[in-house]
């Protein structure tokens, strides 16, 4: 009767490390995380630190520039995009359509939402020349001022603040 006791037992610790490993994951990142991300940053703890570095570097971005972090509105298409520009500029373009796609692995994300921020995540990825940040930034908001950027929630004041910003910033 001891084996079993013991596989039950094996069981429960690994069950334990795997969340503790979650929590720090999470703690590093400072967000939860889905699980085919914790899997992938186990793995790769590297692109972790990348991931982590430009996506505040998105959300900064964003903030500077609209005002506020949205969601699905210019803003949020606007640091999808960045984001992945960004990232792909640090990690390659291989490695930031992986993350990025496993970002998205939201249960409960409504299917639409997905949609737009997978299409704004490829955006980064194969439209934006990567550069310096001001020279990407340039380019996302040259996208998303022409309509090559998917937004579900069309906000004409931060449309009209995207264009404002992309005239004073040649």
């Amino acid at each position: 009767m001891a084996a079993p006791l013991v596989v039950a037992a094996g069981t429960v610790v690994a069950l334990l490390g795997g969340y503790f490993l979650l929590k720090k994951i999470e703690q590093l990142m400072g967000r939860s995380v889905t699980l085919a991300e914790e899997a992938y940053f186990v793995t790769h703890p590297w692109v972790a630190l990348k991931v982590k570095s430009t996506a505040k570097k998105a959300y900064d971005t964003e903030a500077a520039i609209f005002g506020r972090t949205g969601e699905d509105d210019e803003g949020d298409a606007f640091r999808h995009c960045f984001w992945s520009a960004v990232l792909t500029r640090e990690v390659g373009f291989k490695e930031a359509g992986f993350v990025t796609s496993l970002h998205e692995q939201i249960p409960d994300n409504p299917v639409r939402r997905q949609d737009m921020d997978l299409f704004n995540n490829a955006a980064g990825r194969m439209r934006v020349q990567l550069g310096d940040d001001a020279y990407m930034v340039r380019q996302v908001l040259k996208l998303l001022l022409d309509g090559r950027l998917s937004v579900i929630a069309p906000n004409a004041a931060k449309r009209q603040i995207a264009q404002k910003y992309y005239d004073e910033h040649p």
